[in-house]
């Protein structure tokens, strides 16, 4: 449990793309550090060392994940 035992998900959306943000729990263990994640699917799948993928996925401190996920696009 990564993110405690009740993390709070928000879903957004960013450039038209389903996305969410996760929130640690009061219980998050000490060593994740107030980690949050920001996922966000991918306008289309890319393919990364022979490896597909459909989400975009940033660890980051919670403190700074609603900043980054306004800020956040994809380059063409």
């Amino acid at each position: 449990m990564p993110y405690g035992s009740n993390p709070r998900t928000i879903q957004i959306q960013i450039e038209n793309q389903e996305a969410c943000m996760i929130f640690p729990s009061e219980d998050q263990p000490p060593e994740m550090r107030g980690q949050a994640a920001l996922i966000v699917k991918y306008p289309t799948s890319i393919q990364i060392q022979g490896n597909m993928y459909n989400y975009f996925v940033l660890w980051v401190d919670q403190d700074h994940i609603s900043e980054i996920s306004s800020t956040f696009s994809f380059l063409s």
